[in-house]
């Protein structure tokens, strides 16, 4: 193993070599402009991180659900408070090294975020069946996307990451998202660098864990964490909160991780070197295109896609 390898992945980890095993998170927003997001949870982190969230809601004494695009007006209570505290948590979540408390030692999380225009959503006709079947296929292609997108960028040629289960946003469409089109072709782009565990699935779930729908609390917590990281990127992206506005104060903590970046070089001994990766998709010739945004050109890219919408 090389010494680049050691230091993401020391026995402290869980990791197992150069194997690791994870759970993939994802949500969308759809204002400014259409994201998607998606966090990559080890499984042997997975307690951890939960045990820091719930530990902020008792502190803060707040257990209702946590929506970045809710927060408004000027005064703090304690659902931002609460929501200040996780995404601080989910932040430091991302380092693989320099980890500060709660956390004793890295969790190895990586998120990815997907931008597009949403003139794209005209090539729905390429898609077979009825408008909602079209609609659904859509956000299958988008997942698959996204998740090739972090998994390409942030983990190395040498690494097998095993995908247990994907965990998305809400409740099913007039069908289930298909573990085929989002895990068996992932296999297809990635090659060896996935496997898919024997048992994986595709899951939805209600991100609100007082819903009676909700069929896992613990699930419906960390698709919080990726709303409060996925609202706070797109925040910093579109430049739409003033400085000193709730929203903008909220994302101090991803801003600052994000702008890390703008040190070239330098950001290699980050902790966050490669644990984030943000895209942009287009459709080029009827061909799907990604790749990748420096943080440099973030927001004069999301600027383009206003124009274009």
């Amino acid at each position: 193993m090389s010494s680049h390898q050691d230091t993401l992945f020391p026995v402290s980890s869980g990791v197992d070599g150069n194997s690791i095993s994870v759970s993939l998170y994802h949500d969308e927003s759809k204002e400014p402009f259409h994201a998607h997001g998606c966090l990559v949870l080890p499984t042997q982190s997975k307690v951890t991180l939960l045990r820091a969230l719930k530990d902020a809601c008792s502190r803060w004494c707040f257990d209702a659900k946590l929506h970045f695009n809710e927060f408004s007006g000027r005064q703090w209570g304690p659902p931002e408070r609460c929501a200040n505290h996780w995404i601080r948590l989910g932040v430091e979540a991302l380092r693989h090294k320099h980890v500060s408390q709660p956390f004793s030692s890295p969790l190895f999380c990586k998120l990815g975020v997907i931008l597009f225009d949403k003139k794209s959503r005209v090539e729905l006709d390429r898609f077979g069946g009825d408008k909602k079947e079209r609609r659904v296929r859509w956000t299958e292609t988008l997942v698959r996307i996204l998740v090739t997108g972090v998994i390409r960028f942030c983990y190395d040629s040498g690494q097998t990451v095993t995908i247990e289960n994907v965990i998305t946003d809400g409740e099913p469409y007039h069908r289930l998202l298909s573990e085929y089109r989002i895990l068996e072709r992932l296999k297809e782009r990635l090659g060896p660098l996935i496997r898919i565990a024997p048992s994986a699935a595709v899951r939805h779930v209600f991100s609100d864990h007082q819903d009676a729908r909700c069929s896992s609390q613990d699930d419906a917590h960390l698709l919080q964490l990726v709303d409060l990281l996925l609202g706070s990127i797109v925040s910093h992206a579109s430049d739409t909160h003033a400085v000193g506005s709730k929203k903008e104060q909220l994302r101090h903590a991803v801003s600052d991780m994000l702008v890390k970046e703008l040190r070239g070089s330098g950001f290699t001994s980050s902790g966050h070197y490669r644990s984030y990766s943000i895209f942009q998709a287009r459709i080029e010739n009827e061909q799907w295109m990604f790749a990748p945004i420096p943080v440099s050109s973030l927001k004069s890219t999301v600027q383009q896609l206003a124009l274009d919408l």
